[in-house]
């Protein structure tokens, strides 16, 4: 009655599984060394907030996932992709705002 399918195919979780873990797995890899190496202050801040919202986010969507019916794991799972979706969010305005002039 729901949009959940409890009884879908099982490939096609494992194939989302694997393309979340690779494309956010990499993003967070890219950021995190882009962390480690940077020398700049609002550069490493940027690179943090982008790299641990990639890691928030692989965490977030298989405890969405597996939770079933328990509506506590269904909650901490929303609440952690709200998460790393306002941390990339953030990332990606400091970002953008490096090649313009800051707000005051």
């Amino acid at each position: 009655t729901g949009i959940t399918l409890f009884n879908s195919y099982p490939l096609g979780g494992q194939v989302a599984t694997l393309a979340v873990l690779l494309s956010f797995g990499s993003f967070f890899l890219l950021f995190l060394i882009e962390f480690i190496k940077s020398a700049d202050r609002r550069s490493k801040l940027r690179s943090i907030l982008l790299a641990i919202g990639a890691l928030i986010m692989i965490m977030g969507g298989p405890i969405h996932g597996i939770a079933g019916t328990a509506a506590l794991l269904y909650i901490l799972g929303d609440v952690l992709i709200l998460l790393s979706i306002f941390m990339l969010w953030r990332g990606s305005i400091m970002l953008g705002s490096e090649s313009s002039q800051p707000y005051h």
